[in-house]
């Protein structure tokens, strides 16, 4: 054996473990881009739950104040005339009717946070965030391959390399029982 064939082995040995790191490397980048986009996604699904658990809210009080206001205003018309009972009546009407503005100024309120966070910085910074964690992943898929590429091909030149080596011990055997055959004879 060859000492320039023992340090061309050795050479091929090193690039293939530069290889292998590479790869996990990559495999390592991809799995935290991938971990970064499920999290920017269940981000964007809890915000948009909290819009329709607002919504719901809202009907359930709509739903109510009409309730009440068509008692009131049964027990009102029922009552007309009716003393301490219709002035109690009333009180609480005009409670109802404070409530409802109050309840209609939270809608508003919540109608225009959901506004700005649909349009704020923050939702478009994610979004942006989302699309070049994707770019980074199929990037880094694409090196992977590549790198996985060039792995198997120096496999394959190892391989070669084996049975080069297997061969040539074969015959350096055979070349060893005939010397042996030989001396004995």
């Amino acid at each position: 054996m060859s000492i320039e064939f023992i340090l061309n082995l050795h050479i091929y040995c090193l690039l293939c473990d530069n290889s292998s790191a590479n790869a996990r490397k990559w495999e390592i980048e991809l799995a935290t881009l991938k971990s970064n986009n499920a999290r920017l996604t269940s981000a964007l699904q809890e915000s948009t739950a909290n819009v329709e658990e607002w919504k719901r809210q809202l009907h359930t009080y709509k739903e109510e104040n009409l309730r009440m206001k068509t008692k009131y205003q049964l027990d009102l018309e029922n009552s007309k005339g009716g003393g301490d009972i219709a002035d109690e009546l009333r009180k609480d009407n005009q409670s109802l009717r404070q409530r409802i503005e109050q309840l209609e100024s939270e809608l508003d309120g919540k109608n225009n946070e959901i506004k700005q966070m649909k349009t704020s910085d923050v939702v478009q910074t994610l979004q942006k965030e989302n699309q070049e964690l994707q770019s980074t992943a199929k990037l880094a898929q694409s090196e992977l391959d590549i790198a996985l590429s060039a792995h198997e091909s120096q496999k394959q030149v190892l391989l070669t390399l084996n049975q080069q080596l297997v061969s040539r011990i074969q015959e350096l055997a055979t070349i060893h029982d005939e010397i042996t055959t030989a001396l004995q004879t």
